[in-house]
């Protein structure tokens, strides 16, 4: 009898994260995940307890992954050039050919059906967390005379917010990158006009 191969969790993690990816989370099926993973459904289970649970391990991994550039970002004391390298960095991320086109959350929360309202919730807990790192930076810019007087931080963030999300579907749509960089660059001139 042939030795049994050794389950690698992490490998196993960025398969499914790689599924949904490409396939949202009701586009993927326990099936779809089986066959990537290479397990039977009751060890998927065993290990994951469900594809909810996996879903929400492969989403942290995605942020440690491919999301890790944001505090960065964002730390660069001038506003413009925080904001302008959050959202470039954000284009290398949803335009690497080397992963999926299209930003996960953003892919896993497409047609998300009512009886999984969890998954939807935290998706929207994801975009939420991000807006509001992006608030708060833009406060502390308003705080710092970066920004006009009547600047309001929480519509800023808010419009960078959807610029990403306009671009991760424009992504998966399989626009080029110097596309989602010329819209980048229109984007920032609207930001620019809040600033002094």
């Amino acid at each position: 009898m042939g030795r049994k191969r050794q389950f690698d969790i992490d490998e196993a993690l960025d398969t499914a994260m790689r599924e949904f990816w490409l396939k949202g989370y009701e586009g993927t099926s326990l099936s779809d995940l089986t066959a990537a993973i290479g397990i039977e459904r009751p060890s998927l289970y065993r290990v994951f307890a469900s594809k909810e649970e996996l879903f929400g391990q492969t989403l942290e991994r995605y942020r440690r992954q491919h999301l890790e550039f944001v505090e960065q970002a964002l730390e660069i004391p001038s506003i413009e050039i925080a904001i302008e390298t959050f959202i470039c960095r954000f284009i290398e991320v949803i335009a690497d050919p080397d992963t999926p086109l299209g930003c996960l959350t953003l892919n896993g929360a497409i047609a998300c059906a009512p009886e999984h309202e969890t998954i939807r919730q935290k998706l929207v807990n994801y975009r939420a967390y991000y807006e509001g790192v992006l608030r708060r930076r833009f406060e502390a810019a308003l705080a710092k005379d970066e920004l006009v007087d009547n600047a309001a931080p929480e519509v800023l963030a808010h419009f960078v917010i959807s610029v990403c999300g306009g671009l991760a579907l424009q992504a998966k749509s399989g626009d080029l990158r110097e596309t989602l960089c010329a819209t980048t660059k229109m984007a920032l001139s609207c930001i620019s006009q809040q600033l002094r």
